[in-house]
């Protein structure tokens, strides 16, 4: 069972604004922490990968001392939050997000309740996908 929310993060313009919209919802987050920690042990590290297949997603490993768990946050408009517990744990748990702003303070969120640390993707076009790459060629060099 999931319990619905129009967004989990209030985030203006000032950085004073930056807070968890509920005490319910943060009562939440902090549970589903509590359900990774059972599931990974003590934390390690946090990877985020926001991609677009068929809609926007990030998907998200998060491991510890005991293992690794994937997250796959879906940008539908709505958040859900699970409230599954541990026995019933897919191998990659989707949450639908209500956007990409929600998916950032997630992240951090999970970062910072697990105290994980970040492990950022290298940039690099030498892995990228060659048959979708679009060259721009100036008419004077041709």
């Amino acid at each position: 069972m999931n319990k619905q929310y129009y967004r989990l993060f209030n985030a203006g313009p000032q950085k004073s604004s930056l807070r968890v919209v509920s005490p319910a919802v943060e009562a939440q987050l902090i549970g589903f922490c509590e359900q990774i920690r059972q599931l990974i042990g003590i934390g390690k590290q946090i990877t985020l990968f926001p991609h677009r297949v068929v809609q926007n997603h990030w998907a998200i490993e998060l491991t510890g001392e005991n293992g690794s768990i994937h997250l796959l946050l879906n940008v539908t408009g709505r958040s859900l939050l699970p409230t599954s517990n541990n026995s019933e744990w897919p191998a990659r748990l989707v949450i639908e997000i209500a956007d990409h702003v929600d998916a950032y303070w997630l992240s951090a969120f999970l970062t910072q309740h697990l105290g994980l640390k970040s492990n950022l993707l290298p940039l690099s076009t030498s892995i990228a996908d060659n048959s979708v790459y679009n060259e721009v060629i100036d008419s004077n060099e041709a």
